[in-house]
């Protein structure tokens, strides 16, 4: 299917069923116990990855490498507190839930527990170290210099994405 290898259709169909549903339950969960029900009331509050999953998304993930899942429905006027901050905090669930599960797969290998042989990419072994300083780097003081690599790497080519899809 399109050339790819049964590895990579392998590690998309598992961002698909557990990233994408992680991603979005914490989403749901958060406002759910922020005080908004309408997640629950939508069925979101679930591990089940058929409530999350966008047909559209989806498909592109599988063939491309670069899909979403449907985000969840949030009321911020039900949130207790102020609804920008409500808001900002179910936003950033998901993310967080992001972070913990990289930390949560990334760990094994850390520990020694499973072997790194089965993934290739020794070339960039001895970067490992520095990896979150490259990132901090590319995300903070690039732009202080007026080289935006993040805006380059993932703005320009979505905003383009986008313009294609909705005909501009």
């Amino acid at each position: 299917m399109l050339g790819l290898d049964m590895a990579t259709l392998i590690a998309r169909a598992i961002v698909l069923l557990v990233a994408f549903t992680i991603h979005e339950l914490a989403h749901a969960v958060t406002a759910d116990r922020m005080g908004d029900p309408t997640p629950r009331r939508m069925g979101r509050i679930t591990l089940n990855p058929l409530a999350h999953l966008d047909p559209i998304g989806t498909i592109l993930l599988l063939v491309s490498g670069f899909g979403w899942a449907k985000p969840v429905m949030v009321n911020p006027m039900n949130l207790r507190g102020n609804p920008r901050t409500g808001m900002a905090i179910v936003a950033a669930a998901g993310p967080i839930s992001n972070v913990i599960m990289a930390v949560s797969f990334a760990l094994p290998f850390q520990l020694g527990l499973v072997g790194f042989s089965a993934f290739g990419g020794f070339r960039m072994r001895p970067l490992e170290q520095y990896g979150f300083l490259i990132l901090m780097f590319a995300i903070f003081i690039l732009p202080m210099l007026g080289i935006d690599l993040i805006s380059n790497l993932i703005m320009v080519p979505s905003s383009m994405v986008l313009s294609f899809l909705i005909g501009l």
